[in-house]
């Protein structure tokens, strides 16, 4: 899916640019009509200047036009089309023509609309007559003789163009962070094509058929709240109560208070009186009929807005599968598992290699059936990360050097959690924090309070390795933890991560 944001805006200034040209092509009448034709012909030839009503009128007029509406297709098709090719090793090569071309380009903008402008001001005279609801004529300045100062209004000119280019940058930067590749792009892409779209033929509305302050007060406070409740029902509100019925309090309370702030909005700028009238009527307008009208569309769009809500989770749940089954179970842990049930079977016999098995077995059989679910019972999540830790232990019997310490056994949490959500935690402390030849640590604390998950990881570092700390913890495993903990609980989770000299800590908190 793509932002159809330029298409949008281009076909809304081509629209407005012809219905402009259309306007000053079919005034003459009225022109005649408001006594403008005697009155401008008498100024003219008070200076002793011929006047022609195509020449001095509809042309200056239909040419400004024309000006600025090449200059805006020139910033945002070619300026900014070929800024965007713009690439760092281009940059440091001065005399790179990927970086001249656009400003070539800008210059010439530029020049050709003070050229422009000034030669049509020539003709219009905007000295002498004001045109009363077209003032583009002096916008740059007045020049009696263009030709003799090819560069007068050049200051002005650039500012102009600079004003659009910066304009058109900044809603290339808004597109490019909509646009930017994550488990939301296709949901935010789908809202703002919507939102545009009705936003363009508001202004289309608010442009064209204005007949009036009075009515465009009124148009403003009376459209405005339909649209926007409109964009919130349907991809917000309707989503979110999927699994609740009208009546209750989630979805009342959202319905009342979206419906009375648009009513706020829509009585505070509406300009006639009795507007507590206005308000109830407004109010119910909204609550009885805009809100069933929405549901009715959204029923037909439902699949499609769920599934782009839905997207993100599915998203991170299926990357997660595949990077951890990269990542966690991957031949470097496997080969050191057998090697340690060999070896405990060649010291001890038979019966504690049964145990290390049967818990290999037990976490295999958990990736490959519970972390396919969205979520799953606290417990079995716990049940992998003993199995993990009793394997670790396996490998250190007795070795003063290395303590190792866990406090989850006692923890009861009565909720459900994103399967192998804690596991990149106790595998990175492992990884980074033992070393059989010197003192090493690896300490972990799980506390469930009111279903409020507190998970705390530390382990050693050791000289050499340090360095690579950050580089190591910010790789697939904790990478993917930070982006599944955004997507699958927002504004619900705190993550901390603390380097000393001699300690990693990872502290996770999920309310």
């Amino acid at each position: 899916m793509k932002l159809r944001w330029r298409e949008q805006e281009i076909i809304l200034v081509s629209i407005l640019a012809i219905a402009q040209i259309v306007i000053s092509l079919a005034g003459r009448y009225a022109f005649s009509s408001r006594g403008l034709e005697e009155q401008i012909l008498t100024q003219f030839r008070q200076n002793g200047i011929p006047f022609n009503y195509f020449k001095n009128f509809i042309v200056p007029q239909v040419g400004s036009i024309v000006l600025m509406y090449g200059t805006y297709l020139l910033v945002n098709l070619v300026i900014i089309t070929a800024a965007k090719k713009i690439r760092l090793q281009h940059i440091e090569k001065i005399l790179s023509w990927k970086l001249l071309f656009p400003l070539i380009s800008f210059l010439v903008a530029a020049y050709l609309l003070a050229i422009g402008t000034n030669a049509l001001s020539y003709y219009g005279r905007p000295d002498l007559v004001n045109y009363r609801e077209y003032r583009l004529l002096s916008l740059l300045g007045y020049n009696d003789q263009p030709l003799n100062n090819p560069f007068f209004g050049f200051d002005r000119a650039l500012g102009v163009v600079s004003l659009l280019t910066v304009l058109a940058a900044l809603r290339e930067t808004i597109i490019w962070l909509i646009e930017k590749e994550d488990g939301r792009r296709e949901f935010r892409v789908s809202f703002v094509n919507t939102g545009t779209t009705l936003l363009f033929f508001y202004i289309l509305t608010l442009l064209l058929f204005d007949s009036g302050p009075g009515n465009l007060q009124d148009y403003i406070a009376w459209t405005t709240p339909v649209l926007g409740l409109f964009l919130y029902n349907i991809y917000v509100l309707f989503p979110y109560i999927e699994h609740f019925h009208w009546y209750q309090k989630p979805c009342l309370l959202r319905l009342l208070t979206s419906s009375t702030v648009g009513s706020l909005f829509a009585t505070v700028v509406y300009g006639g009186s009795n507007k507590m009238l206005h308000f109830s009527l407004y109010w119910l307008l909204l609550v009885l009929i805009l809100t069933p009208l929405c549901w009715i569309i959204y029923q037909y769009r439902r699949d499609g807005v769920l599934q782009l809500k839905g997207l993100q989770k599915d998203l991170a749940r299926r990357t997660s599968d595949l990077q951890f089954l990269r990542s966690q179970i991957n031949p470097h842990f496997l080969f050191n598992a057998l090697n340690t049930l060999h070896g405990t079977a060649w010291k001890e016999g038979s019966e504690q290699t049964a145990v290390g098995i049967q818990m290999l077995g037990d976490m295999m059989r958990f990736m490959l059936q519970e972390n396919n679910l969205d979520a799953i019972p606290m417990e079995k999540e716990l049940g992998y990360l003993r199995n993990y830790i009793a394997l670790q232990k396996m490998r250190i019997p007795g070795n003063a050097n290395i303590v190792v310490e866990d406090n989850i056994e006692e923890a009861r949490c009565q909720r459900q959690i994103a399967p192998m959500l804690l596991i990149p935690f106790v595998e990175n402390a492992f990884k980074h924090g033992i070393r059989f030849e010197e003192k090493s640590w690896v300490s972990i604390d799980l506390n469930c309070e009111n279903d409020r998950i507190v998970f705390e990881v530390r382990n050693s570092l050791h000289p050499g390795r340090a360095d690579n700390m950050e580089k190591d913890h910010s790789g697939i495993g904790l990478k993917n933890v930070k982006e599944r903990l955004r997507i699958l609980y927002p504004g619900q989770y705190s993550l901390k991560l603390t380097e000393t000299e001699a300690e990693f800590v990872a502290t996770l908190i999920i309310n």
